[in-house]
């Protein structure tokens, strides 16, 4: 596995829009600069193609600009939305492969930070986007420049509830999980056996989570995990016909039947209330009976 340079105090961040189009946001911007880091946002920012900041192409090569640029020491998502995925085939993964960087976003970025795990063996992270940053409290910054300066970071999932208790070790993947479930099948899916999985989404019916996790089952994703976290996992609306009935503990507690596993849930992450940084492709402990997540 190859890591990355840590970001330097006084380091430079760049910002880039590999999904949906919005303005930067400077409240972001300001509190990143506060705490002593230049922040380079880039004009593919402000590109347009319906929904997305620009075209697959323009969104592709600013990556590959900021990734190229000696003067970048980190690089951060703007936001979430869609089509990441549109850029990967896009993307000289054997370049950032040997030129690693570390990279920091959620949501549609899942598809992003764990393909530089798959393909290049680079320690991403799953952490806020710049227009989460102002959103964050002061500790889950502080938090999230410790993880990008390679400093050990202890995640107190105090709100977590143990449906398994054990410790385990290994590389941890994922983040949103429609995303990792979109991922299955491709080769941007890291390898899951001897990982740690963490999982958190929201927005969508209770019968679509259980699919996605019902996906990831089947795809052999869960047969050799080494623990699972699961964060907030928020549900809007259900079946217009037949309650689905299910609710989301239900769901989660089915999935994982069988599993000899460390498996916490509720864990302080996801796209509401607090956002940790984890990595993705960096080797991190899970003690679910602590309920600590450490590297």
């Amino acid at each position: 596995m190859r890591s990355f340079k840590p970001l330097p105090d006084g380091g430079t961040i760049a910002v880039i829009a590999p999904s949906s189009r919005g303005q930067p946001d400077l409240a972001g911007v300001s509190i990143l600069e506060k705490r002593g880091f230049a922040v380079k946002v880039h004009a593919q920012n402000f590109f347009t193609d319906n929904q997305s900041a620009g075209n697959a192409a323009q969104r592709a090569l600013a990556l590959m600009e900021v990734f190229s640029d000696p003067k970048i020491d980190a690089v951060m998502a703007a936001r979430g939305g869609n089509r990441s995925m549109h850029i990967l085939p896009l993307l000289d993964l054997g370049f950032i492969k040997n030129n690693p960087k570390p990279f920091v976003g959620f949501s549609d970025s899942t598809a992003l930070i764990n393909a530089f795990y798959a393909k290049c063996g680079i320690t991403g992270f799953h952490g806020p986007t710049l227009s989460r940053v102002a959103k964050g409290q002061a500790f889950e910054i502080d938090q999230m420049i410790a993880a990008l300066q390679g400093k050990p970071c202890v995640i107190d999932c105090d709100t977590a509830q143990t449906l398994h208790g054990g410790v385990a070790s290994g590389p941890m993947i994922g983040g949103n999980l429609s995303m990792i479930a979109a991922l299955c099948g491709t080769p941007y899916m890291p390898n899951a056996n001897g990982a740690i999985l963490f999982i958190e989404d929201i927005g969508d019916q209770l019968s679509r989570f259980d699919r996605m996790l019902a996906q990831l089952r089947l795809c052999g994703v869960f047969d050799n995990l080494a623990g699972l976290v699961i964060g907030r996992i928020i549900p809007e609306g259900d079946s217009s016909v037949t309650p689905f009935g299910f609710t989301v503990d239900d769901i989660v507690a089915e999935h994982i039947r069988g599993l000899n596993i460390p498996v916490i849930t509720h864990a302080p992450f996801g796209h509401s209330g607090r956002l940790c940084t984890l990595p993705v492709g960096g080797v991190a402990t899970l003690d679910a009976d602590a309920k600590t997540i450490s590297f």
